[in-house]
């Protein structure tokens, strides 16, 4: 017997956590021939009467089904030995997979696959030997507690806004800008409408007071869906002075203000990991996974803490780092943990490839003392 254990309890309790193996289908195959041929040589032999020798064939019958059955029992202890046990539940709400839900399950309730544990503010849960603290959410998934985590890069896209969306004409050059600094002329005004189109004699107006000239015939020809928007250059209404032409101001395109790009919202991925301590023993098996990633330069840890702070990247005091894997492949570790150790709680942490973190999942945590 090892020195590490200090009980022989916890040695056989460790021998009996090792899964049991399967029975393959050849030993049950050469155990039948075996049993027929043994059958047949006692036949030759002894040569029973009939009656015997269908009492010997149902014998032969019955002994394979006896040890086909014992593989099944084998195996469906070891099944109900991996079922996941729930004590010591405080503010827990269990969703099973039909959609009915459980407050505060009973100790020894066992967790079916598909089942969703959700620990409120306050609460805790021991599903076997792992202490889940408030705010957890886990499914149960093949064994493991696994959890939706967002993934949170570090590169997030920039939009640039401007006051204007810059285009461009048909042949590539810009058009004209829709604001100026120079000082706009306004257009002098129109004679009222009606009056005769003649010249003032001075008797008519009395008193020193300018006699209007006739407008100077001009050369453009009339347009006018024109000239109602851009009216014709009117002569000064002093007398001699010179005539000022206002230019009509070239249309320019609308001003268009596109809103900036909404970026998409983080993706998330699953984190699973399974604890499973060795009977009493300090010796834990972990395994963990996680879900495809933007990125297949990301990698996952899994970190132990035996300090009052969680697991988590970087490194703190009381941290160890134990194993990594690709990002969407599972990992394994064994952890041994030190004497002294009285918690030893575990996070699976997924880094990007500059070794930032990107993702966390949920602590599990077992008690040693």
């Amino acid at each position: 017997m090892s020195s590490e254990y200090e009980d022989p309890i916890d040695a056989l309790a460790e021998l009996f956590a090792e899964p049991d193996p399967e029975p393959t289908p050849g030993f049950v195959d050469r155990l039948d021939t075996e049993l027929r041929i043994a059958h047949a040589e006692r036949s030759r032999t002894t040569a029973p009467s009939p009656r015997w020798g269908r009492l010997g064939a149902l014998a032969s019958v019955a002994a394979i089904v006896l040890a086909v059955a014992t593989a099944g029992l084998v195996w469906n202890d070891r099944s109900v030995s991996s079922a996941l046990e729930m004590t010591d539940a405080i503010g827990v709400q269990v969703t099973l997979p039909d959609g009915s839900t459980i407050e505060d399950p009973a100790d020894g309730f066992d967790l079916p696959e598909g089942a969703i544990i959700v620990v409120s503010i306050g609460g805790s849960v021991t599903i076997d030997d792992v202490l889940l603290g408030e705010g957890s959410t886990v499914t149960v998934r093949d064994g493991s507690l696994v959890t939706d985590v967002v993934v949170t890069t570090s590169t997030t896209p920039t939009t640039e806004s401007s006051d204007r969306t810059e285009r461009r004409n048909d042949d590539g050059s810009m058009p004209a800008t829709t604001a100026t600094s120079e000082p706009q002329t306004m257009p002098a005004p129109l004679p009222p409408v009606g009056e005769p189109d003649r010249p003032v004699r001075p008797d008519e107006h009395p008193g020193d007071q300018p006699v209007p000239e006739r407008p100077l015939p001009t050369d453009r020809p009339t347009q006018p869906g024109r000239d109602a928007i851009h009216p014709a250059p009117q002569p000064n209404p002093q007398k001699g002075g010179p005539t000022v032409t206002i230019e009509p101001r070239p249309l320019v395109p609308p001003v268009t203000i596109e809103p900036p790009p909404i970026a998409p919202p983080n993706p998330s991925t699953e984190v699973g990991l399974s604890v499973r301590r060795h009977g009493r023993t300090r010796r834990v098996t972990l395994r963990w996974s996680t879900g495809p990633a933007a990125d297949a330069r990301w990698r996952s840890v899994v970190i132990r803490s035996s300090a009052d702070a969680p697991p988590d990247w970087p490194l703190g005091p009381g941290m160890v780092l134990l194993g990594q894997a690709p990002v969407g492949h599972p990992g394994e570790a064994v952890d041994d943990v030190p004497p002294g150790t009285a918690v030893a709680s575990y996070r699976v942490v997924l880094l990007d490839a500059a070794g930032g973190v990107v993702a966390r999942g949920v602590v599990q945590s077992v008690m040693l003392g």
